[in-house]
Parts: C-alpha cells; sequence; structure tokens
C-alpha cells in the first residue's frame, strides 16, 4: 500500500523533527561536558578531531586570533544566513511534495 504523498511528507517531518531533537539532546549533553572542560581544551579537542571538519578548524583558528567581540558577531550573522537558507530549502521541499 502506497502512502498518498502528504502523508509521505509528515512522517518525513515527524521523523525530522525526532532527530533534531535528538541531537539537540546531545548537544546539550555535549556542551555541558564541554564546559567542565577549559577553553583551550575544548579548543585542542576539535581541532585534533579527524571527524571535525577542515571549515571548523579553520574557522576556530581564525576566531581564536580575531577579536572576540568580532567574531562573535561574525558567527551569529553567518548562523542567521544559514538558518534562513535552510527554512527556504525546506519551505521549497514542502511546496515541491504537496505540504501545506
Amino acid at each position: 500500500m502506497r502512502l498518498p504523498p502528504v502523508d509521505l511528507h509528515r512522517r518525513h517531518h515527524a521523523r525530522l523533527r525526532v532527530l533534531l531533537r535528538q541531537r539537540n539532546r546531545l548537544r546539550q549533553a555535549t556542551h555541558r561536558r564541554e564546559g567542565q572542560m577549559k577553553i583551550s581544551e575544548r579548543l585542542n579537542t576539535i581541532l585534533n578531531d579527524p571527524a571535525a571538519s577542515y571549515w571548523l578548524k579553520d574557522a576556530l583558528r581564525s576566531a581564536t586570533r580575531r577579536d572576540i567581540v568580532d567574531a562573535i558577531n561574525d558567527a551569529e550573522t553567518l548562523l542567521a544566513i544559514l538558518q534562513d537558507r535552510f527554512d527556504k530549502l525546506s519551505a521549497g521541499y514542502e511546496q515541491t511534495r504537496g505540504g501545506k
């Protein structure tokens, strides 16, 4: 039995919401653990992590050489742009899948 496209879309988004909640819980637990570490230890952990992206490592190296307020402002701007992009892509996906 095939589900109508709307049902598949709802199932996809329900699964996506579950995954996002799990990711957020993992991040919170990681942040709590990392909060107990010194900043330099946290930085070294990421820089030495083979799973961390080169982009992130380069951004961290660059940010540590900059004024902290400027680095934070730029990071917040980048986050806002990426969130907007994600929202637009998600909305486009919903439209192509027959979402509301």
